[in-house]
């Protein structure tokens, strides 16, 4: 059994991709949880604990939570900077159910959500 992951960017690597700081907290915990609006009003909460291997995404529009998506099983988390597009993947152990999924949250340019699952 896996006690956590520890592939993931530091708070210095968000501050340097994305000139954002968490808006909480817990190192001793392995709990950390960034904020990523857009210029339309619409933000995106990510958060995750290394130790329990989960993340979780709020998708918000006008302050008002609209989805909220959560998956465990979280192998590593990177941040992309390619072409332009500055995003974060996050990629989750295969399931009893033989499913792969993968999280994509781009930032920059503009803010887009992806969750996906697809059998292996």
């Amino acid at each position: 059994m896996s006690t956590g992951f520890t592939d993931a960017p530091s708070e210095t690597d968000f501050l340097a991709a994305f000139a954002v700081e968490p808006v909480e907290s817990a190192p001793q915990d392995g709990f950390w949880c960034y904020s990523f609006e857009s210029e339309g009003g619409d933000a995106v909460r990510l958060s995750f604990n290394a130790h329990e291997r989960s993340v979780q995404t709020v998708y918000e529009s006008n302050g008002r939570a609209v989805c909220t998506v959560v998956h465990e099983n979280a192998e590593q988390i990177r941040i992309n900077d390619e072409k332009g597009e500055v995003s974060i993947t996050v990629e989750f152990a295969h399931g009893r159910d033989e499913c792969r999924t993968q999280l994509r949250l781009r930032v920059l340019p503009e803010l887009e959500i992806s969750w996906s699952s697809l059998r292996v």
